[in-house]
């Protein structure tokens, strides 16, 4: 006989909506599918099986990993739920009374875990595979109540059965993806808000002395610039304004004043840590010390993780323990340039009095790709580069920004074509994010409401149309589900029907009257 289990959730994800809330948790509920395969041969009867299942566990482990040069390895424990579903007395599982006691016989035992919602969603980073990743893990301990009656004789299998324990266990893993979604599915496709950042342009400027804008000039010059809150990382696109102007600029000045270029970048920045920070820690109820590796292994950590422990791999280059990185997104085919025609003096009309400013305004759709092609300078660690959602772990996190380098020329007055050159250089911050998927809209069992009224002023338009609601449920119904019966309302009085025929009433009277006499 071979036992087999085999966890089955209800659903392929486990599915968030929001940022992380500590306050919340979720469901992942399916059953665990315990399958007993018998085994037969020429000496043996075949008998019914019975065992007795002792224990069925279950631990969600939620793990996050790392590997960079500097660092080496590094992981932590995000959480482990475990539960019991032998609660109370062994359980027996027999197949007594089946006709196919050849055949496979399956037990299903439910479940339901509550997960916590502040965990961050499933990542994959490297070559190597780590990042965050769920296991749910499921353990069987039984015992095999009629072995001993399985042969008559004795055997090679007998022989085993003596030294065998009689208390056995199998096990099993399912890993369980966690995606976060920025919202609640709906009908409506999701379009995200905007964010308006006003921009210092002395702050943001190079400033180069003696060959740049004075300051006094720059000073007086607003920058804003709209970004969406977040975006689609299945996305391409994202849309970015830029408005400017100057404010309280002499006229004279303003005409002096050109926009010539625009550089943008979208760049993801990825910053590692060898042990977990102490804000994640004060924020989320992460596992403690003493339920973290090395002092309480994984159940299941990434295979690198041995080559480390081995020796075989050193844990970092140098001594530092933060490691970090910033990828450009950009396709290969674009170079996020530019370039505006001579003479593009947008400020000269500033100094104008008017009731409403006017801003020069640039819309710009920044392109993005999802795969970074590899550098032949990047380490083996670093090969693999693809654009992640924004995330916080306590091992690493990922941001990202969509960089600006706007460049502003000025003619310096008394001279010939004399110009200075000041660039302003800021970054926005974004989050990429998982999209719902648009729920389907659901079918409408009434027609619309304007054609039911054409349809009834059509066919009868003298008759008043009286709108008609259903009553509660609870008026209908009690908290079992049954139906209410008002018992206010007495029965009506039974009146044998009129269309009765005389005789028949006759032949009623007589039969109650025979009735009577027996019963006497």
């Amino acid at each position: 006989m071979s036992l087999s289990i085999d966890i089955v959730p209800l659903t392929n994800s486990l599915d968030m909506y929001g940022p992380p809330d500590t306050c919340s948790a979720y469901s992942l509920s399916g059953h665990v599918a315990i399958s007993v395969k018998p085994h037969y041969s020429l000496f043996e009867r075949r008998s019914a099986i019975r065992l007795l299942l002792q224990s069925l566990c279950l631990t969600f482990e939620g793990q996050t990993e790392i590997v960079t040069p500097k660092i080496g390895y590094s992981a932590t424990r995000l959480c482990c739920v475990t539960r019991e579903l032998i609660t109370e007395e062994p359980v027996e599982l027999n197949n007594e009374g089946e006709d196919d006691l050849v055949g496979p016989c399956v037990w299903n035992v439910v479940f339901n875990l509550p997960i916590p919602g502040w965990l961050p969603q499933t990542s994959v980073i490297g070559v190597d595979k780590v990042g965050v990743k769920y296991v749910l893990h499921a353990t069987a301990k039984f015992e095999v109540i009629n072995d001993h009656q399985s042969g008559s004789g004795w055997g090679l299998a007998t022989l085993c059965n003596t030294f065998r324990p009689r208390v056995r266990s199998v096990n099993t893993r399912k890993q369980i993806l966690l995606r976060r979604y920025v919202a609640a599915p709906s009908t409506e496709p999701l379009i995200p808000p905007v964010v308006t950042y006003c921009i210092n342009a002395l702050m943001s400027s190079t400033y180069s002395g003696k060959n740049g804008i004075p300051t006094e000039i720059l000073e007086k010059i607003e920058v804003i610039a709209t970004v969406p809150e977040f975006v689609n990382v299945k996305d391409s696109l994202v849309p970015v304004t830029v408005r400017m102007r100057t404010r309280g600029l002499d006229a004279a000045e303003c005409k002096r004043l050109q926009v010539t270029e625009i550089v943008t970048d979208i760049t993801q920045k990825e910053k590692y840590r060898c042990r977990p920070s102490n804000t994640y820690l004060a924020m989320y109820p992460v596992p403690p010390k003493n339920r973290q590796p090395p002092n309480e292994p994984l159940l299941e950590p990434n295979p690198i993780s041995d080559i480390y422990e081995c020796g075989f791999a050193s844990m970092g280059g140098s001594s530092s323990d933060v490691d970090a990185r910033t990828v450009s997104f950009l396709p290969p085919d674009e170079s996020g340039k530019y370039q505006f025609s001579k003479g593009n003096y947008v400020f000269a009309d500033d100094a104008t009095p008017r009731e409403v400013p006017t801003w020069y305004t640039m819309e710009i759709t920044v392109p993005f790709i999802t795969q970074k092609a590899a550098n032949v300078k990047d380490t083996q660690e670093w090969l693999d580069a693809a654009l992640l959602p924004s995330i916080t772990t306590p091992l690493y996190n990922i941001t990202h920004e969509v960089a600006f380098s706007i460049t502003c020329s000025y003619d310096v007055p008394g001279t010939e074509g004399e110009s200075l050159n000041e660039c302003f250089v800021f970054r926005i911050p974004i989050f990429m994010v998982h999209a719902p998927p648009t729920m389907p809209i659901p079918r409408c069992l009434t027609p619309p409401p304007s054609l039911c009224a054409s349809r009834m002023m059509s066919d009868a338009s003298s008759v008043p149309v009286s709108s008609q609601t259903l009553p509660p449920y609870s008026q209908l119904y009690d908290y079992n589900g049954e139906r209410k019966i008002d018992y206010s309302i007495p029965l009506p009085l039974y009146e044998p029907s009129h269309g009765m025929p005389s005789s028949s009433l006759i032949d009623l009277e007589a039969d109650a009257s025979l009735a009577k006499s027996a019963l006497l």
